[in-house]
């Protein structure tokens, strides 16, 4: 038997769907259709591929249309590579829980419910913070809110939550992340990252603090929430996605113009890219994928109003010692496939002041925090930062 639910922004309704164990039926509001999420925009934008019948306003999808709904709610869930995902929501089937939970995120203002219930925005939405945990830094590492309902739209491989500190100047919202004690390179590049960001004076970027264990071991990190009720996430992938522009090949340039439809000058997603690509290639950051690139968006106005804070600098744990790993050829999950082609697409690499760098002895330095690493892999990532500085340099000279 199907259910039917409303997928909502704030308090406007977009689409109206039916599911069993997937999308099986699925209504779009064309007069409310600017505020889909983007990726669901392509059923307006390609209507003769999506939508079988137009009935007034409403849009009737076809299957395929149907499967591009499904899409976008499985995306929205728990995703199935996070290691301890069975933890999360208990033994509940993943889109379940999250649709428990109204599919509310701290990312964005987007939200479900089913046909019968009659509630609004203002009763699910999390940004009063009272449905978040307080933590201290103390509990940070040894608490696991599995259940919490915050953290079910939480993506990415690493197990992620959210959580609150009380302050002098009221409740700040926070996003941990967590890894095993033997990745714990993943978490030290995030803070090699930030100490880049800070030498070359660039603001944008997300300051991460360390989270260890009981036994001192570095389990994590967290930062402040970049993402408010006025200011929702909309990611690379995203506006790419709304015209099916995710395979392209000059994805720094339809980049550009895409958040230049939304508003957001051309010269400040290239600044953007650009200093990213430059930072991600000395750390040998190699995830930064279209979801890991993001813009801020006023969600009744749907302009784009600035860049999300630099975030997840730490690379992936999948690719973490896949090789080759050098100055030229090194895979990367991200705008191109290898760390050249990326700084190949970098319209100006003066971007980043080279003398500002970190030194090798601040870089090896932040290694030793590592209680996984061996000593022939600290000084193989501290020589390769050197030979990056290097082949920065010379790429500088010749542009």
């Amino acid at each position: 038997m199907s259910t039917t639910y409303i997928l909502l922004h704030k308090n406007i309704p977009v689409c109206a769907f039916e599911l069993e164990t997937e999308v099986v039926s699925a209504v779009v509001n064309e007069k409310t259709a600017a505020h889909l999420p983007l990726p669901l925009k392509r059923i307006v934008h390609q209507a003769s591929e999506f939508v079988s019948e137009k009935r007034d306003a409403n849009l009737l999808l076809n299957e395929e249309g149907c499967s591009l709904v499904d899409f976008w709610l499985n995306d929205r869930t728990v995703p199935v590579n996070r290691k301890n995902r069975y933890k999360y929501g208990g033994a509940k089937n993943k889109l379940a829980w999250m649709l428990e939970n109204h599919a509310c995120s701290l990312d964005d203002c987007y939200w479900i419910r089913t046909k019968e219930e009659r509630m609004t925005w203002e009763d699910v939405r999390l940004y009063g913070y009272d449905k978040v945990d307080i933590l201290t830094q103390e509990n940070l590492a040894d608490q696991a809110y599995y259940n919490n309902a915050v953290n079910s739209t939480l993506g990415g491989e690493l197990e992620k939550y959210w959580f609150c500190q009380k302050t002098d100047n009221g409740t700040e919202l926070f996003l941990c992340k967590k890894t095993s004690p033997s990745n714990d390179i993943l978490i030290i590049r995030e803070k090699i990252a930030n100490m880049i960001y800070e030498n070359q004076g660039y603001s944008k970027y997300c300051r991460y603090q360390y989270v260890y264990n009981t036994e001192h071991q570095l389990v994590g990190c967290f930062c402040k929430a970049f993402t408010t009720e006025s200011l929702e996430l909309i990611t690379a992938y995203d506006l790419l996605e709304e015209y099916n522009l995710t395979q392209q090949e000059d994805l720094y340039r339809i980049l550009a113009e895409r958040a230049e439809a939304y508003g957001f000058p051309v010269e400040q997603t290239r600044e953007y890219l650009d200093i990213q690509a430059v930072v991600d290639f000395l750390i040998t950051n190699r995830d930064r994928h279209q979801g890991n690139i993001g813009f801020l968006r006023d969600p009744d106005s749907l302009k784009i109003i600035q860049t999300a804070p630099v975030y997840d600098s730490g690379s992936s744990e999948s690719m973490e010692y896949e090789l080759p790993i050098d100055t030229e050829h090194t895979r990367v999950n991200g705008l191109y496939h290898t760390e050249r082609e990326c700084l190949e697409h970098v319209s100006d690499l003066r971007k980043i002041d080279l003398s500002k760098l970190p030194n090798s002895e601040m870089i090896e330095k932040e290694l030793e925090m590592s209680g996984s690493l061996s000593q022939k892999r600290k000084d193989f990532l501290v020589k390769l930062y050197q030979d990056k500085i290097a082949v920065l340099k010379s790429m500088q000279a010749g542009q």
